[in-house]
């Protein structure tokens, strides 16, 4: 079995785990009636053939291993739950993994009419999406086209971000990285504040609205007309949501509103991690003001240009610097004082 150590994310998601579970799930819709038995025998063979299944943690490292379900650990088989895919994936985004060894997966099949929905719940800190991507492809293709199947097991990476995504690998400026931090920390000076109070329990709900088929292609098409992106679509889409409903109240001091996106960072690597399975997520902050609020070309140009520039600077690569601050911060603080500090 061998141990490793948690890079930076993995430190500050599990520091989120003290105050509410940090989980998250990927599925997949299939057509037709599910076949459970050959769901659940797929699936324990996807996880014996990735050599993944199992977290064993000893101190500041941990070991993720095969596990065949052997000895009565009945947890790794599907579940098939009664209720439906929206009740289903709230409250298991709620529930903990716990244990000092445990199956950081949940997998599960829902029968809907005229398809079924396979996928996973999983606890979020040993695995980014990427990751869960490939699990499910392998689940997928071990049930309908094995010749296509990965033979050899995934890698749980020994070295963290500074090796993949440091400043001499993905050519970003220590410098700037730096500057760029004290820039943000004056910002959020005016930043608005989500407010909580002891009695917040941090729970959260799934509310599932599904799209006509082509959106996607639309918002695509529509957002290479004006000169942006989807993503600077979505987040401006955010700020005027929660300007006009109050998400986050204004006040005389605080009238700026900031939205984080989570960067999947394997999309930006020099070379090629699909074999690793692991925690590779960067992040950016995009701060807008009142009157760009007010005004949605405005409001988008300047989402736009906010976003531009953090590519071309590597803001989500050098993230790892704000990463390591919040780490040092997080040793004076208790974790609920933590999480309002990041709120």
């Amino acid at each position: 079995m061998q141990f490793v150590p948690y890079n930076a994310f993995q430190k500050v998601m599990r520091l989120w785990d003290e105050v509410h579970p940090y989980n998250a799930a990927q599925i997949m819709k299939l057509e037709g009636e599910a076949d459970y038995e050959k769901i659940n025998t797929h699936w324990r063979k996807t996880l014996s053939t990735l050599g993944i299944g199992r977290i064993v943690m000893d101190g500041a490292r941990y070991a993720h291993t095969a596990w065949n379900g052997e000895g009565g650990h009945r947890f790794i088989n599907v579940t098939q739950p009664a209720c439906g895919l929206e009740e289903y994936l709230t409250t298991e985004i709620n529930r903990p993994f716990l244990g000092p060894e445990y199956c950081p997966f949940r997998p599960f099949v829902i029968q809907d009419s005229g398809a079924h929905f396979v996928g996973v719940i999983y606890h979020h800190w040993p695995a980014d999406s990427g990751s869960i991507k490939t699990l499910l492809r392998e689940w997928f293709r071990s049930m309908y086209d094995p010749a296509k199947c990965r033979a050899a097991p995934l890698i749980v990476p020994e070295k963290g971000y500074w090796h993949y995504f440091g400043p001499g690998r993905a050519k970003w400026s220590v410098f700037e990285g730096f500057l760029a931090l004290l820039r943000h920390r004056v910002r959020f000076c005016r930043v608005r504040q989500t407010p909580i109070s002891d009695a917040d329990d941090f729970t959260v709900r799934i509310s599932l609205h599904p799209q006509p088929d082509g959106m996607a292609e639309k918002l695509h098409a529509a957002a290479r007309g004006i000169g942006c992106t989807v993503n600077d679509l979505f987040l401006a889409a955010m700020a005027e949501a929660c300007h006009e409903h109050g998400a986050c109240p204004l006040t005389r001091e605080r009238d700026e509103l900031a939205l984080g996106t989570i960067v999947d960072l394997r999309l930006l690597a020099e070379q090629n991690m699909d074999h690793l399975f692991g925690m590779f997520l960067g992040f950016t902050n995009t701060i807008v003001r009142r009157q760009d609020l007010e005004d949605w070309p405005r409001l988008l140009k300047r989402i736009a240009s906010q976003t531009a520039f953090q590519k071309r600077t590597r803001a989500s690569q050098a993230s790892i610097l704000r990463m390591g601050g919040g780490l040092l911060e997080a040793h004076f603080l208790p974790a609920r004082k933590w999480i309002n500090l990041y709120r």
